[in-house]
This record gives structure tokens, sequence and C-alpha cells, in this order.
């Protein structure tokens, strides 16, 4: 039985404590709004979430056109679909002619499997790949982060370490493998994991792009998956920019069971 001394006491070492706690979750908050202190996510946590994104998302294929700065006529057309495919097409100058040609990537077996003349397109296959990442299909988190591991492993982004910076004003996460035989780096927005920034591993130095920016996500029409801006650097630090427009978003179908 409490005596009327020990009232007091207890009250107040409560009091203390909710006192710290209240200080422990403002200081915890205050670390992770900050972008110079916020906590930073685990490779493994950053795929699944990347993940589950693409497995979760309302969409069964989405489609947009591109036209390089300065244009004023779209000159190629991208389209993702599930489960794994990207496929670009040069448009012609006149709208109502077939598109010149055709290239694609699909994920065959658990690989990703590049066919067609890349050449009339910017970038590089393994730089058009990175959107594979987004088109993920599978059955529950655990599946679709072991296919995220594995076509990220394919792409030279195994066994990643995760550290903080900035793409422009945004502050983002890089992901950078500890591998010495590769240089692929991956930067996702520290919130809502979007890609902002991919550089694959360079087979070759002189290769005509080496790094794509996505960026304006908010800007898209249909924002969690279309940049507004497409921007590809070459190795000398030139750059090819592309605004995105026309965009056509294909839902899943409903089944009846």
């Amino acid at each position: 039985m409490l005596v009327d001394e020990e009232v007091p006491s207890l009250l107040n070492r409560a009091s203390m404590k909710r006192l710290l706690y209240t200080i422990t979750c403002a200081t915890l908050i205050g670390m992770l709004a900050s972008p110079g202190l916020a906590y930073v996510l685990p490779a493994t946590f950053i795929g699944r979430m990347m993940g589950e994104r693409a497995m979760k998302s309302p969409m069964k294929q989405v489609s947009f056109a591109m036209k390089a700065e300065g244009s004023e006529t779209p000159a190629l057309k991208v389209t993702l679909a599930k489960p794994g495919k990207v496929l670009l097409e040069a448009l012609p100058a006149a709208p109502e002619q077939e598109p010149i040609t055709a290239a694609r990537i699909d994920i065959v077996d658990g690989r990703i499997t590049p066919t067609g003349d890349f050449s009339k397109f910017p970038g590089t296959p393994e730089l058009w790949s990175i959107f594979l990442l987004q088109v993920l299909d599978a059955k529950d988190g655990d599946e679709v982060e072991a296919q995220w591991n594995q076509l990220a492993e394919q792409l030279g982004l195994n066994a990643l370490e995760t550290s903080l910076t900035r793409c422009d004003s945004i502050v983002c996460f890089k992901l950078t493998p500890t591998a010495e035989n590769t240089s692929a780096v991956l930067h996702t927005g520290r919130s809502l994991f979007r890609i902002l920034n991919w550089k694959p591993t360079a087979q070759d130095p002189a290769a005509k792009a080496i790094e794509m920016r996505l960026r304006n996500y908010k800007e898209s029409q249909a924002p969690h998956w279309v940049p507004q801006q497409l921007e590809f650097i070459d190795a000398s630090g030139a750059s090819l920019r592309f605004e995105s427009l026309d965009v056509e978003f294909v839902p899943p179908v409903e089944s009846k069971d």
C-alpha cells in the first residue's frame, strides 16, 4: 500500500518518463524531416518497396510519346506493360504513317532480353531496362522482391549500399554496388521511391548515352510511372532532353470470378 509521501514521487517519475518519451519522439521526427540527418534505409527495403509498388499499381499498360527539346512533334513512343515489357517505337513525321522502327525489352525466364534496333533511339538497352522495375507482377511481396533483386543484379545493382544525396533540389537515396567490377548507380526519391537517376555499368566508355535522368513526376499525366522529362547524358557530358506527353493508361481487366 502506498503511503502519502510516495505518491508525489511516483507522479514525478511518470511525468519525467512522459517528458523523455515526448522529447525522444520529437527528436526522431526532426531527424527524419531533416535532409542532413534523415534515416538511411537499407537497399533491400528500398528494392522491396519499389517492387511492391510496381506489383500493386492499378495498371496493365501505360504508354507515352516523347518529343525532343525544341521540337514540335513527338519522336518516339514508349510502352510499359505487365508482366515486364518495354516497347520503343520511332514515330514517323506524318501521324497517319506507321512507326518506322521498333525495339523492345522483355523479361524472359527471369532474364532481361532486348530485341530490335536500338540505334534509332536515345540511350541503350541497359538504360531503358530500368523501366522494367516499374512493371513487375507477382502474387505477393516476397515474390516481387525476389524478381526485383534478380533484375537489379543483372543491371549491376547487387550487394548495394545506401547513402543520401541530392538529385537537383530533391533529397534522394543513392544506391551503389559494393562490388568493384560494376559502376552502376541508381538514385530514387526518398519518400515515394521513384527512379530519378540511372547509370548502368559502362560497357563502352564512349557509349552514346551513359546516364538517364527522370524528372518532374508531379507534372506528368501519370505521375507514379512517367516522368515529365527524360534526359540522356553521354560520356562528354552533353545531354539530350525529351518531354513526355499523350499518356495512355490501361487499367487491368477485373476478374469476374
